[in-house]
């Protein structure tokens, strides 16, 4: 609530305000009317924030939904030159690298490359530390992702877009939400895709 004292001076009337750190609409203000620091779990720039870097700025946000629940990698059995990135942030590049090397339109990386939503269209496949990113966080996420409209991350296997040759076999990381654990398959299989996106 408002207080208002009435003075009378020689020039006329003064009035002073007090003001409470309610709005007239009753929300709750931060000092000086700035806004809210941004946290894991909002709704943020097309998704739910995942994380957040050292100034609280600038991080990465999940898609509200799957992309696919049976998407291939890539039908190149090939080594990829550059889709080995597994680190936050190296999913941007994987995706890019693997859309350059494989014919197919509807990989797992070109299905995240695709996408437009919420008014985003820069989206990727996460590199396998991004998926790991989501999972450490994995029940704010999905109570936020439930609230906002969106789909909780399944507890199934989802593709990374980080490559792993192992022997002759070449092969991608994968993640499975299930028994929280980093693995593998060839690319030729099949597993849950979810996009991911930057933003500052």
């Amino acid at each position: 609530m408002k207080a208002t004292l009435l003075f009378l001076t020689l020039g006329g009337l003064f009035f002073l305000t007090s003001c409470s750190s309610e709005d007239d609409s009753g929300g709750n203000m931060t000092p000086n009317n700035e806004p809210e620091p941004l946290e894991i779990g909002d709704l943020h720039q097309g998704g739910i924030i995942f994380y957040l870097d050292a100034t609280g700025e600038q991080g990465l946000v999940v898609a509200l939904q799957d992309q696919s629940s049976s998407a291939s990698w890539c039908s190149n059995a090939e080594e990829i030159d550059g889709a080995d990135g597994e680190s936050l942030g190296d999913g941007a590049q994987n995706t890019s690298d693997i859309i350059r090397a494989c014919e197919e339109s509807n990989n797992a990386a070109a299905r995240c490359d695709n996408l437009n939503s919420n008014g985003f269209a820069d989206w990727y496949l996460p590199s396998i530390g991004e998926l790991e990113e989501i999972a450490s966080n994995i029940a704010i996420i999905n109570t936020a992702l439930e609230e906002n409209g969106g789909t909780s991350i399944a507890l199934e296997t989802y593709w990374s877009s980080s490559e792993l040759n192992v022997g002759s076999v070449s092969s991608a990381q994968t993640y499975s939400f299930e028994f929280d654990v980093v693995g593998s398959q060839t690319k030729f299989g099949t597993a849950y895709v979810r996009a991911v996106r930057a933003f500052d």
